[in-house]
C-alpha cells in the first residue's frame, strides 16, 4: 500500500468529517482480563489481518497460541496486540498488562515462562514471581499504526507518535511511545492506549482514546482526557460501564459550572449549608479552573443548552441541593422541586 499523501489529510486525517461524529465512550473492546503486547516487525510491514496473515511457524502464531490455550484453561479473556520493538523492548518481547511485566518469547525458555505465567487467572493486586519474568518501571502509550489494516490509521498513527515524543511530552510522564497493530475503531483515529505505569490503580488505567490529535498530545500523555470526550473506555470495563462513567462525569462538570455560575449571580448574599459548601468547595474550583485553562481539545465546553440538560438530569438523578429556594431568593419567585 502506497504510504498515504499530504493532501488526503481531508479524508484520512484529523479534518476528515467523521471526526468527532460519533461519542466515543464504551466503544472500546476493552472487557478483558489482560492485554499482552507483542514486538514483532514494523507497522508499515503488518499484514492487514494479524496474526492470521503470519506464517504458519512464526513466532507470534506460537504466542498466539499460548494465549489461546491458556485463555480456555482460565476462562479469562486475553487479547494479543502487536507493537514496534524500542531501545528496552527488544524484537520478540511480551508486554502483560495491566500486570506490568515482560517476557522475552524469542527461546523455548521463555515460551516456557509466558505460557506458565499465564496458566493461572489473574488475581488484582497480586502478581506471580516466576523465572524469566521482568517488572516494567514504564508507562506506555501505544498508538495505532496499521497501514495496511486501515489508511487512517497509518496517516494519523505516525503524527501522533511524533507530538507525543516531541518537547519530552511522554518522557515527562515517564512514558514510551509505541505504534501498535489494530485496536479496533478504524473510525476513530487516531487511536490511543494508555497504561500509566505500575502501581496505577487499576480502575484509573488501560484507558483508550478515540479522534486523538496532536494538539491533544500533552493532555492525554498526563491523563487529563480521562473522561473526556476522547475517551472511549478502559480495560476491563464493559461498554456500559464506560457509558455511565462518561455520564456520571458529565453530570459533576455541568452541575459545577451551572452550579458556580449561578452562586456568582445571584445577587444576594447566599448562605450555603454545609452540603452546599463541600460541593462547592475550593478543590472543585480549582478543578475547573484547571478544566478552562487545559488549552486542548479535551477542555472545551459543551454548549450552554446540553449542560442545562445535564445539570436538570443531574438534580433530579443526584439530588443535589443546589439550585435551592434559598439560593434564589430575590431573583424569582419560582422554585427548583
Amino acid at each position: 500500500m502506497a504510504a498515504p499523501q499530504p493532501q488526503d489529510d481531508a479524508t484520512l486525517g484529523f479534518t476528515r468529517k467523521e471526526m468527532y461524529s460519533e461519542a466515543l465512550a464504551g466503544t472500546a473492546k476493552a472487557t478483558i482480563a489482560r492485554h499482552l503486547c507483542m514486538a514483532w516487525g514494523k507497522a508499515e510491514e503488518w499484514p492487514p489481518q494479524v496474526p492470521d496473515d503470519f506464517p504458519a511457524e512464526s513466532l507470534p502464531k506460537k504466542v498466539e497460541a499460548i494465549v489461546a490455550e491458556a485463555g480456555k484453561a482460565t476462562g479469562e479473556k486475553l487479547r494479543v496486540t502487536y507493537i514496534e520493538a524500542s531501545k528496552s523492548v527488544k524484537e520478540g518481547d511480551v508486554l502483560v498488562f495491566p500486570d506490568y511485566v515482560k517476557v522475552s518469547a524469542q527461546s523455548a525458555a521463555g515460551l516456557g515462562a509466558l505460557k506458565n505465567y499465564l496458566s493461572k487467572k489473574r488475581v488484582p493486586g497480586q502478581q506471580r514471581c516466576i523465572e524469566d519474568v521482568e517488572d516494567l518501571d514504564t508507562g506506555f502509550l501505544l498508538v495505532c499504526a496499521h497501514t495496511s489494516r486501515d489508511a487512517r490509521c497509518g496517516f494519523c498513527g505516525p503524527k501522533l507518535v511524533e507530538a507525543f515524543e516531541q518537547k519530552g511530552v511522554a518522557d515527562s510522564a515517564n512514558l514510551q511511545v509505541l505504534k501498535c497493530s489494530h485496536v479496533g475503531g478504524h473510525v476513530y483515529a487516531g487511536n490511543v492506549i494508555s497504561y500509566s505505569g505500575k502501581g496505577t490503580p487499576e480502575n484509573e488505567d488501560g484507558h483508550w482514546y478515540g479522534y486523538v490529535k496532536p494538539e491533544d498530545a500533552a493532555c492525554v500523555a498526563a491523563g487529563k482526557a480521562v473522561r473526556s470526550n476522547l475517551w472511549r473506555g478502559r480495560l476491563g470495563l464493559s461498554e456500559a460501564g464506560a457509558k455511565k462513567e462518561r455520564k456520571m462525569q458529565r453530570l459533576k462538570e455541568s452541575a459545577l459550572i451551572l452550579g458556580f455560575v449561578a452562586v456568582a449571580g445571584c445577587g444576594c448574599d447566599c448562605a450555603l449549608d454545609e452540603e452546599e459548601e463541600n460541593f462547592f468547595s475550593v478543590s472543585w474550583l480549582h478543578m475547573l479552573i484547571e478544566e478552562s485553562e487545559r488549552g486542548c481539545a479535551v477542555g472545551r465546553m459543551v454548549g450552554c443548552t446540553a449542560l442545562l440538560a445535564d445539570f436538570v438530569h443531574a438534580a433530579c438523578v443526584l439530588a443535589l441541593p443546589f439550585p435551592s429556594s434559598t439560593l434564589l431568593a430575590g431573583r424569582s419567585e419560582h422554585t427548583l422541586s
